[in-house]
């Protein structure tokens, strides 16, 4: 009986010391997984005060969302911009975001461009060689070059970047840059999706839905619309519901 009550005390102790002695950063970060939003702000702000890059990131991915603090813009990219300084690759990228879209700031591709090719210099700066590909698909910033966008990808997809997986495997299905080739799509869209990226999983749902490099088969097709929903894509949902309704 007393050896019982050993073992739990000295549980209780394990686990006050592995809270106690966990960073600013690493609560802040645990709290924001959590969602407990409110909780993770002032771990997320001491974090940022001890230059922890992350931090800050976090801080600002808290006020571009409006979690836990009124939305604003402007302390998002203050942020970032500290984030993107202590070289973060995913603040820069975020930062470059702001500009992509507009958010809280004149819209301007080319401010965009230059903090995504930073974060894409950076060792996690996958993100940002993903949105580097994008701008050179879209021809936002840049001459749209298909291939200039599929080596962005391709760098964004070694460093196990979805988004950017999921890109290439875009170009690969619509032959945009290289020549048409579905078994690459597929692989490239099985890899994004592995990581939980909507555009992947919805990609590869695709593929299935009109046997395009697999057997046809509309129930694996289904179950893939149905990850990229559950991802948060509206088109995943869409067609998920068609397949439903057709008895898949």
């Amino acid at each position: 009986m007393k050896t019982k009550v050993f073992v739990l005390s000295t549980f209780s102790l394990l686990s006050f010391f592995n809270i106690a002695f966990a960073s600013d950063s690493e609560i802040c970060e645990r709290e924001i997984e959590n969602k407990n939003y409110t909780t993770s702000f002032p771990y997320c702000e001491k974090a940022c005060d001890l230059k922890d890059g992350k931090g800050c990131r976090k801080l600002g991915w808290l006020y571009d969302l409006g979690h836990g603090v009124k939305q604003d813009y402007q302390q998002a990219k203050t942020y970032y911009e500290k984030a993107c300084s202590l070289n973060d690759g995913y603040g820069c990228t975020n930062l470059g975001e702001l500009y992509y879209y507009g958010d809280g700031v004149e819209q301007d591709y080319q401010q965009a461009k230059t903090y995504f090719e930073k974060a894409c210099s950076l060792i996690n700066g996958g993100s940002g060689c993903a949105r580097l590909g994008k701008l050179y698909v879209e021809g936002r910033g840049v001459k749209q070059d298909y291939k200039q966008a599929k080596n962005y990808y391709e760098k964004a997809c070694s460093l196990n970047d979805g988004y950017g997986c999921a890109g290439l495997g875009s170009l690969y299905d619509e032959g945009a840059g290289v020549k048409q080739d579905y078994q690459q799509a597929k692989t490239y869209f099985e890899k994004a999706c592995s990581v939980n990226d909507a555009g992947g999983c919805a990609g590869l749902g695709v593929l299935y839905d009109y046997g395009r490099g697999v057997k046809q088969n509309k129930k694996v097709s289904k179950e893939y619309y149905g990850k990229a929903c559950d991802l948060g894509f509206q088109y995943g949902c869409d067609n998920y519901r068609k397949l439903n309704e057709q008895g898949y």
